[in-house]
């Protein structure tokens, strides 16, 4: 949950400030922590047991640096990092990068191209781009190093994950994906079937990954060798792991898809009636958040929701990081964040209240 106080104490000290009060200006140090944080509740067990875990889910705007056609968003050494794909046949090297999915920076990408996806794993940042073979890297999201030919051919590379100590990249029509444990050298791995795969996730001791085309899924235990698996979803665009099972979003219906093991399906109703155009998916935190153009779906198993609108609508793209759920557009620069906990085990605990005040919490 966050932590909201009553009104601040301009003479506020130690002291005189409860646990979770706020301060009228920020002092740094171990006894407050500025609004607008996640911190680990295991860190501050006093504070975690007086705000106990309510399945909260906060909605915030916030604003890209800069306008552009947004196309994928990733965290990792503490930092987001959103790309920019193509709008038609103008591409682009712009990108962006934040600490907290709030305020946004400007960086440049090594080249001219269709960003379509990024992901982070063992240290390091990986982008890749649709129609080219070429990957960029980087560890900081700021500094890249393109590393062409790295990928096993010119295809619509457009969705790339980090699932057991690999990355894992998906090509839309195609039945091509390529495998790497780090990021330079790619491995050409066959696909069941020629089709529209966009996502990709590991647990349970398999990777599941599924398509935009019809309800094409498939399975694997290595991501070498796969299965065809039927999805119990139409045109699905994004999949996540967490608690035990996948879930999968559609594109257009309003429902997510479950499964255990990638091979039996269940299809869950989206929580608002007759809602359509599910955009992507995420897991943090110990909660799924599946994104739709006007909202924000949260749920902790994957078969029951609740939605809580954003007032920037129209988004497309989420990733998780350190409590906080980053959100972009597709275009333009009217982004969202959110904190999302569930009633149980979430690790995270969000500080909110008036920008630039400090929260007690020790």
């Amino acid at each position: 949950m966050g932590i909201f106080s009553q009104q601040p104490d301009t003479t506020a000290t130690i002291s005189t400030t409860p646990l979770g009060g706020l301060v009228p200006v920020f002092r740094s140090g171990t006894q407050y922590i500025e609004t607008g944080t996640s911190i680990k509740r295991a860190d501050y067990p006093a504070l975690s047991e007086s705000y106990p875990r309510t399945g909260r889910c906060d909605t915030t705007t916030s604003t890209m640096a800069e306008e552009s056609n947004w196309s994928a968003i990733a965290f990792g050494n503490g930092v987001f990092v959103a790309v920019s794909g193509a709008s038609g046949n103008v591409k682009s090297d712009k990108a962006g990068i934040s600490k907290n999915g709030k305020r946004w920076c400007n960086i440049t990408m090594p080249v001219v191209a269709a960003w379509s996806a990024i992901a982070f794993g063992n240290g390091v940042f990986v982008a890749v781009a649709a129609g080219l073979k070429l990957v960029a890297t980087s560890s900081d999201g700021c500094t890249w190093v393109m590393r062409e030919n790295a990928l096993p051919d010119f295809l619509s590379w457009n969705a790339i994950a980090f699932c057991n100590n690999q990355f894992v990249c998906l090509a839309s029509d195609s039945a091509i994906a390529a495998t790497s444990t780090d990021a330079q050298i790619w491995v050409a791995r066959n696909m069941p079937t020629n089709s529209g795969w966009c996502g990709v996730a590991y647990g349970n001791n398999r990777y599941v990954a599924v398509s935009t085309t019809a309800n094409d899924a498939a399975t694997s235990t290595d991501a070498q060798i796969w299965a065809a698996r039927v999805n119990a979803l139409d045109a699905a665009i994004g999949i996540a792991f967490g608690n035990g099972i996948f879930v999968a979003v559609s594109l257009t219906s309003g429902s997510v898809g479950t499964t255990v093991d990638g091979v039996n399906w269940a299809k869950r109703p989206y929580p608002r009636s007759g809602a359509k155009g599910m955009l992507g998916i995420a897991f943090g935190n110990g909660v799924f958040v599946a994104l739709a153009s006007n909202g924000v779906a949260t749920s902790s198993d994957g078969a029951n929701w609740d939605f809580s609108p954003l007032t920037n609508t129209g988004q497309s793209f989420i990733a998780y990081g350190a409590g906080m759920f980053a959100i972009c557009p597709p275009n333009g620069r009217d982004a969202n964040f959110c904190y999302v906990e569930n009633t149980t085990n979430s690790e995270f605990l969000y500080l909110s209240g008036p920008v630039g005040m400090g929260v007690r919490v020790l």
